[in-house]
């Protein structure tokens, strides 16, 4: 059978890498001489003395330069392959719960009850969600990365700046759930 693949949208994390390119800029500048930032202090100090950078100027310097570099790597990483935050395929659900640099989370489709649209409760915002029901948690992390437990079998996983609504993916989800079970003849969902 066909994978369901749901992925973030690849323009915020291209949008924050062209934010870093001026972040470059002034670094590049600091660390071949301050011809920007140099012409720059000529204005700001009426007498035309700028004054002299020291240590931890540099030391902010190569931070900036090395944290503008991997912004704008990631950012045009994914708008180029952007990686999946759920992958349904015939054995279950692989969603991204332990973290950004971690595997996804696996969940199968005898632990998996449904999925609908919702909302969750993160840093005080309340934000759009793919409320999953599970019949088991066992598999899933405690503290799951951008999502919430609502309940003992409620993860509610936030949907900001994904590909697609949370009633479409929860949509997508149920009917994957219901085709897989479908062609293994397991229970039907409720």
């Amino acid at each position: 059978m066909d994978r369901l693949i749901i992925r973030r949208t690849p323009w915020r994390p291209f949008g924050l890498a062209l934010i870093a390119l001026p972040v470059l800029a002034v670094a590049y500048d600091f660390a071949s001489g301050g011809r920007l930032l140099g012409s720059l202090g000529e204005i700001l100090y009426r007498n035309g003395e700028v004054e002299a950078f020291e240590v931890r100027d540099v030391f902010w310097v190569a931070l900036y330069l090395i944290a503008g570099v991997l912004s704008v790597i990631w950012g045009v990483k994914e708008l180029a392959i952007p990686r999946p935050v759920v992958v349904a395929d015939d054995e279950g659900l692989h969603v991204l719960l332990r973290g950004p640099f971690l595997p996804a989370s696996f969940l199968g489709w005898s632990d998996f009850d449904d999925a609908r649209a919702g909302t969750v409760d993160l840093v005080g915002e309340s934000r759009p969600a793919l409320v999953l029901t599970v019949v088991s948690r066992s598999r899933l992390p405690g503290d799951p990365w951008g999502a919430r437990w609502t309940s003992d079998h409620t993860l509610a996983v936030d949907t900001t700046g994904w590909d697609r609504p949370a009633a479409t993916a929860g949509a997508d989800l149920t009917q994957k759930a219901r085709a897989v079970r479908l062609a293994h003849r397991a229970p039907p969902l409720s």
